[in-house]
């Protein structure tokens, strides 16, 4: 069974914090990222495969950093203060350390893939919803494309 894992704030609350950073952006002429992780399995303890998940992003992400329920089986990350190619280098790292990781549930070890996609503000857009939008948009060109990705453009 899986310990004390991070449980991602929920949907509500991660819209507000991401509603909040957008106009500090806005204001301070900062920059941020949003990234969607989903995975690409189907695990029948999803919600508790996804808060291991969680755990290993905690891990990698600073502690400044928003992890978020986004969907029932998708993770979304606020990334503060990090522009395109930053975000791009953290979803790979994620993405290496989902897929290297060895989960257990119910006394079976299983292996694990996601995918990631993501979007910066403000080159992808220019407020929450169109980043949440182009987020989705990257996290579905990553799933088409076999899964085990990360999909964020660079331009």
């Amino acid at each position: 069974m899986f310990g004390a894992a991070t449980v991602p704030v929920d949907r509500e609350t991660y819209h507000y914090l991401l509603g909040m950073e957008t106009r500090r952006a806005i204001r301070y002429s900062h920059f941020f990222s949003l990234c969607h992780l989903s995975i690409d399995q189907d695990e029948p303890a999803a919600r508790a495969v996804l808060c291991a998940v969680a755990d290993i992003v905690r891990e990698t992400i600073r502690e400044t950093d928003v992890i978020g329920l986004a969907e029932e089986r998708t993770l979304s990350l606020l990334l503060l203060n990090t522009e395109i190619h930053n975000a791009l280098q953290i979803g790979e790292r994620i993405r290496a350390r989902v897929a290297d990781h060895t989960f257990v549930a119910e006394q079976q070890a299983f292996q694990l893939t996601a995918s990631i996609g993501g979007a910066c503000f403000p080159t992808h857009g220019n407020d929450a919803a169109t980043l949440l939008l182009r987020a989705d948009e990257m996290l579905a060109l990553a799933r088409r494309q076999g899964g085990n990705q990360t999909a964020i453009p660079v331009s």
